[in-house]
C-alpha cells in the first residue's frame, strides 16, 4: 500500500531509554509523503499530540520509532445478525425493487409517450432486466435462510 496524505497508521512510540515509559503504538495520520516509506506524523497520543518527521516504515520490533498500516478488522456483521454480505444483497434488492417501483409508473406519463421510439424500447428492456435482477436477488434471499 502506497502512503498519501490523510491516511490513518499506527505509530510505535519508542519509549524512554531508562524503562520509565514502554514502547506503546498510538494512531497517527499522515500528513507528508517524503517517500514509499517515509512520511511525517501527526501522532494523538493519551495526553495530547506531537508531530514527528522523517518517520520510517517498520515492521521491525528493532526500529525504535515507525509507522505501520493498521490491520484490517474483519466486516462485523450486520445489525440484523446476518453476515454482511448477505445484508448487501438485501439491500442492494430493496434498492432494486424502489427503482423498478418508480420506473413502471413513468411508462404511464407523457414524458414517456412523447420520447422516441427506440430510447421506449432500451427503457423498457431496462426494465425487464431490473425484474430479472430483481428475481435473482429474491432467490439468493431465499437460499440464505436455507
Amino acid at each position: 500500500m502506497k502512503p498519501t496524505i490523510g491516511r490513518i497508521v499506527h505509530y510505535r512510540g519508542p519509549g524512554t531509554s531508562n524503562g520509565q515509559f514502554q514502547p506503546k503504538t498510538y494512531p497517527a495520520i499522515i500528513t507528508t509523503v517524503h517517500t514509499d516509506s517515509c512520511v511525517n506524523l501527526f501522532v494523538m497520543t493519551d495526553v495530547g499530540h506531537m508531530n514527528i518527521n522523517s518517520c520510517e516504515q517498520g515492521e521491525n520490533a528493532d526500529i525504535p520509532s515507525c509507522w505501520t498500516w493498521p490491520s484490517m478488522a474483519p466486516a462485523a456483521p450486520a445489525a440484523s445478525g446476518r453476515p454482511a454480505y448477505q445484508q448487501r444483497v438485501i439491500d442492494e434488492k430493496a434498492e432494486l425493487d424502489d427503482k423498478l417501483s418508480r420506473l413502471k409508473p413513468f411508462f404511464e406519463t407523457p414524458v414517456f409517450a412523447g420520447l422516441p421510439d427506440d430510447e421506449k424500447s432500451r427503457l423498457s428492456q431496462q426494465c425487464h432486466h431490473m425484474e430479472q435482477y430483481s428475481s435473482i436477488l429474491e432467490q439468493r434471499i431465499s437460499a440464505f435462510a436455507a
